[in-house]
C-alpha cells in the first residue's frame, strides 16, 4: 500500500498516503491525523483512508473553503475562458456575496439545506432583487459543477435547491409617440453635440448594444449600402479598464442596415472631426474610432450612459436607460410586423428562445392574431347559416 503512518504521541497517528504525481512530476501526497489505541488499529485507519483518496473523497477537498474554491476556480477556468466582462461580473458576485457566507464553509461539508438557506438570505436579509440572486445561484452552481468534474465533490449541492419562481420584468422602452418626441429633441441639439444624436439615433434604429456602439470604426460603414459591420466592443471594467473585445457572442457578430438619414449624420460627423483635425494640429490623437473626444481619442466606453440621461432630464422626455434603446427597437420592428428570428438576429441574440424571454410581452398577443386571421379569411367571408 502506498502509505505509511508516523506515531505521533500516546494515541496520535500521522497517515500518509501517496497518489500518484501532479503535472509536474511532483509526487501527491494526502496527510491525515487520527487517534488510535494500538499500530494495528492504525493500520486499518491507514488503509480506510487510501480507500478514500483513491475515491477522490479526501486531499485538498477536505479542508478548502467554498470562497478558496471560487479564486481557485476563477484563476484556472474563468480567467482563461470567458470574457473580461463576465469576469469582472463573476469577481465581483463571488466577492459580495459568496465569500463571506456560504463561501466560508468547506467546500465538501455544504449540502443542499445550505444552498437554500444561502438563497433565502440573499432575499430576505440582503434584499437583492430575483434577477441579481438567479445570477448568484447559476454562478455557485457553476463553480460546484467544476468542483465534481475537478474531484473536489461526489455531488453539486445546487442541482436539488429550488430557485424562486421568477416574477419577469417587462423590459421598458418608448412608445411610438415617445420615440418621435425623443427624434425632435434630438434635432435641436447643438453641432457639437452631433456624435450624442448619432449615438443615439443608431441605437434606437439598429438595436446594438452600447458596446457595439462604442467599439464601431469608420471602416465598419457602409455608406453605399446603410449598413454596419458589428466586429468588436469597447467595454470599462474596474479589473481591466477600458478594453476592446469580441462581441458577446458567435452571433453578436453581424451586419445590420440603418436609415440613409443616419448615414448624412455620419458623413456631417466624419467632416466635424477632420475639421477639429486640422484646428488643433499634433495635439490631434489618431484612432479609428468614431465616437471620439475632442482630441481625436475614443470616448469614454461608458460615455453614453451618463450624457443620455443628462439629455433626457434637460429634454423633458421620461427617463429610460441607454439600454433601453435596444428595448424600443425591437418594439418598432414588431409594431412594423418584422417577423420573431429577424428581429433577434437584428439584436444578435444566441438563439431566438432569447428574444422571445426578453420580450414575452411583443409577441404574447400573435397566437391570437392567427386566430382572428384564420377567422377573417375561412368564416366571416361568407353568409352566416
Amino acid at each position: 500500500m502506498p502509505g505509511s503512518w508516523t506515531k505521533r504521541g500516546k494515541d496520535s497517528y500521522r497517515l500518509q498516503v501517496s497518489m500518484g504525481t501532479d503535472f509536474k512530476g511532483d509526487p501527491i501526497r494526502f496527510t491525515k491525523t487520527v487517534h488510535c489505541k494500538s499500530d494495528a488499529q492504525a493500520d486499518k485507519e491507514l488503509a480506510k483512508f487510501y480507500a478514500e483518496c483513491e475515491a477522490g473523497e479526501h486531499g485538498q477537498s477536505q479542508s478548502i473553503t467554498l470562497a478558496a474554491f471560487a479564486d481557485k476556480w476563477m484563476k484556472e477556468y474563468a480567467e482563461k475562458n470567458l470574457k473580461k466582462a463576465t469576469i469582472s461580473i463573476y469577481k465581483g458576485t463571488i466577492k459580495r456575496y459568496i465569500k463571506d457566507s456560504i463561501g466560508v464553509n468547506q467546500l465538501s461539508k455544504v449540502k443542499v439545506l445550505h444552498v437554500q438557506q444561502w438563497l433565502n438570505y440573499l432575499q430576505d436579509e440582503k434584499k437583492i432583487s430575483q434577477k441579481t440572486i438567479r445570477n448568484c445561484f447559476f454562478l455557485l452552481n457553476n463553480i460546484f459543477h467544476y468542483a465534481m468534474k475537478w474531484s473536489y465533490v461526489r455531488s453539486n449541492p445546487c442541482e436539488l435547491a429550488t430557485l424562486q419562481a421568477r416574477n419577469r420584468k417587462e423590459a421598458d422602452y418608448y412608445t411610438n409617440d415617445e420615440v418621435i418626441a425623443l427624434l425632435e429633441k434630438l434635432t435641436a441639439l447643438p453641432k457639437d453635440k452631433l456624435y450624442l444624436r448619432i449615438g443615439i439615433m443608431l441605437t434606437l434604429f439598429t438595436g446594438m448594444r452600447k458596446g457595439e456602439l462604442m467599439g464601431l470604426s469608420w471602416d465598419d460603414i457602409d455608406f453605399e449600402s446603410c449598413t454596419l459591420s458589428i466586429n468588436k466592443t469597447r467595454q470599462y471594467s474596474p479589473d481591466f479598464g477600458t478594453y476592446t473585445d469580441t462581441p458577446k457572442t458567435r452571433t453578436s457578430v453581424r451586419k445590420v442596415s440603418f436609415p440613409a438619414e443616419c448615414a448624412t449624420l455620419l458623413r456631417k460627423l466624419r467632416l466635424q472631426q477632420e475639421e477639429r483635425r486640422l484646428e488643433i494640429g499634433n495635439k490631434w490623437k489618431a484612432s479609428e474610432f468614431i465616437f471620439l473626444n475632442d482630441f481625436g481619442a475614443p470616448m469614454c466606453a461608458n460615455g453614453f450612459t451618463k450624457l443620455f440621461r443628462a439629455f433626457l432630464e434637460s429634454s423633458g422626455l421620461r427617463t429610460i436607460t441607454f439600454h433601453q434603446l435596444r428595448h424600443t427597437h425591437a418594439s418598432l420592428l414588431r409594431y412594423l410586423n418584422v417577423d420573431e428570428m429577424q428581429i433577434s438576429r437584428r439584436l444578435g441574440h444566441s438563439d431566438l428562445s432569447t428574444t422571445r424571454n426578453i420580450y414575452t410581452h411583443l409577441f404574447e398577443n400573435t397566437d391570437q392574431s392567427v386566430s382572428e386571421k384564420l377567422s377573417n379569411t375561412f368564416l366571416k367571408s361568407g353568409t352566416e347559416k
